[in-house]
């Protein structure tokens, strides 16, 4: 394990120390050539932190505070001077400053304690998640709380659980408790100044875990013993059990042989019945042969022979009938033929006589016709005539009108079905229909006050048209009075194209031009004042020259 760095709020933090003592800037406990002091530093700094937040302490002893080192071989009075020599070189403050410096160091700042863990080999703990190594930092706060933050080699946040980093402290075996891998700053002092040999030896085997391996001893003796106790008190139990078992086997063989006598029993009463069934069979077997040596077959094979006869001729009379039934079948088929073809030929012969009589009264009676008409053309010099050929007229349109309502008979089933669905059509067509002769009232309304107020030279633009015109023909400040709007100077031909030129010209049909800079700037400010706006065009016209759109505004 490799500490790299102790991340401490400027000024750097110093342990604390008792009376008389000075922790010298190179006594490199925070080194990184042994693991052992880091951890040291990074316990010391959790205590320090947590400890001087209630209590305060003087760290750094002045000229009128007299200090002791013992075995050091140098006087107090050059021990001080080179403390205070060292101190105030190194932070260039005077002596009061730096004494209140140091003593509320830990009491305004927080600190950071930053270790990193080696964590290569077969032996990584979850590689995957932490990288070659792992990064622990503990942040210190005035209030004295303190937080874990456990990241990864590429600085990321892994967790902030105790709760891991005990997995961690116990995935490597690290012995905090350990004193020969932790020894705090009073422990080492009061271990080399009053330690007996019994003591030493205590620490010895404590360092080497020999103590620790006595207790783990004594417990498995211990359950050594409750194990053998509860033997002791089970062999009792187990004899009886023993005793159960065999007994219990006694009853199963017993059982055993009472299953094989009852499979035994139950063959026998099979083969007993059978046995019954072949004694009643060699008892009846006399009587059966006597009675079949008694009957005679003659008798019924004459029967079956008649019966078998009688079949035959009932089958021959089958068919017979089957083919007389064919043949009169067919021969109806074709007097039913023939009767319709001598049916037909009558009614033709029919109808030939009847045609041929009404033939002759219509020959005739055409011939009267004529006669009559003849006569009346005679009588009346040719009207009759006329009203002769719009009566075939009529008539012609009469049996048209008779064809078209034969026809319409006919479709009347499908003219009631499309009746209901135009109906139908129509009802769901009657709201936009109302709607669109709400509109078209409302259109006219509009065009009713349009040809009121003067047509589309007055109306048609926004309401504050008015107001912005009769300010412009008041102005005065104008060198050219503005031209516009220009939708008082387009006239529609075809009203059809009336929604493509909307929008094509858009806001231009409100728009103004004028002819100078000036204008712009005096129609902008009257629009201001209006307070509405309207696209100005500026164009430069030619003096000599009458624009068609100029001279139709001055026609107006």
């Amino acid at each position: 394990m490799e500490l790299l760095t102790l991340k401490l709020p400027s000024p750097v933090i110093a342990p604390p120390l008792e009376q008389g003592e000075w922790d010298e800037g190179d006594d490199n406990r925070l080194s990184s050539s042994s693991s052992a002091c880091h951890l040291v530093c990074f316990l010391r700094a959790s205590s320090l932190i947590q400890t001087n937040t209630h209590r305060k302490r003087k760290r750094i002893r002045t000229s009128k505070s007299p200090a002791s080192y013992e075995g050091t071989g140098v006087s107090d009075s050059e021990s001080e001077g080179r403390i205070h020599h060292s101190i105030t070189q190194a932070l260039e403050y005077d002596e009061d400053e730096l004494e209140l410096r140091a003593t509320q160091l830990i009491q305004e700042k927080s600190a950071t304690i930053v270790v990193r863990i080696k964590n290569q080999g077969d032996g990584a703990y979850m590689p995957d998640d932490y990288g070659k190594s792992i990064v622990i930092e503990r942040h210190f706060t005035k209030a004295g709380t303190s937080g874990f933050k456990i990241k990864a080699e590429n600085g990321r946040i892994v967790s902030t659980k105790k709760a891991e980093l005990d997995a961690i402290i116990d995935f490597f075996t690290l012995q905090f408790d350990n004193p020969m891998n932790v020894l705090s700053q009073d422990m080492a002092r009061q271990f080399l100044s009053s330690s007996s040999p019994a003591e030493k030896y205590k620490f010895f085997v404590k360092g080497v875990q020999l103590e620790q391996l006595d207790q783990d001893y004594r417990l498995i003796e211990e359950s050594a013993d409750q194990i053998e106790e509860k033997l002791r008190g089970r062999e009792q139990d187990i004899m009886i059990l023993k005793h159960r078992k065999v007994a219990a086997n006694q009853k199963l063989d017993m059982s055993d042989q009472h299953e094989s006598l009852r499979n035994r029993v139950r063959n026998v009463r099979s083969q007993m019945a059978w046995a019954q069934v072949e004694e009643q069979e060699r008892v009846r077997s006399p009587d059966i042969m006597g009675l079949q040596a008694g009957v005679s077959d003659e008798p019924f094979d004459a029967a079956i022979r008649v019966a078998e006869e009688e079949t035959e001729a009932a089958a021959e009379c089958v068919r017979q009938g089957t083919t007389k039934l064919e043949q009169a079948q067919s021969e109806k088929v074709e007097i039913t033929a023939r009767w319709d073809e001598q049916m037909t030929e009558r009614h033709d012969l029919q109808i030939r006589d009847y045609l041929k009589a009404a033939e002759a009264r219509i020959n005739e009676t055409q011939q009267k016709i004529e006669e009559e008409n003849q006569r009346l053309v005679n009588l009346s010099g040719g009207s009759y005539t006329r009203k002769q050929e719009q009566l075939e007229r009529a008539k012609v349109e009469a049996a048209h009108a008779s064809t078209q309502y034969v026809e319409h008979q006919r479709n009347a089933d499908r003219l009631y079905r499309d009746l209901e669905v135009a109906g139908k059509e129509v009802e769901s067509l009657a709201v936009p229909l109302n709607r669109t002769k709400a509109d078209v009232e409302q259109a006219e309304k509009l065009l009713w006050s349009l040809s009121k107020e003067g047509g589309p030279k007055n109306t048609g633009f926004h309401d504050k048209m008015p107001s912005l015109l009769r300010t412009i023909q008041q102005e005065e400040g104008f060198t050219e009075k503005p031209v516009g709007p220009i939708g008082r100077h387009v006239t529609l031909l075809k009203p059809e194209w009336s929604s493509i030129l909307e929008n094509s010209f858009g806001t231009t049909l409100n728009s103004f031009v004028v002819t100078s800079k000036r204008d712009m700037e005096i129609l902008s400010r009257i629009m201001r004042n209006v307070n509405w706006y309207v696209p100005t065009a500026r164009s430069f016209t030619d003096p000599a020259s009458l624009t068609m759109l100029e001279a139709y505004a001055q026609s107006l």
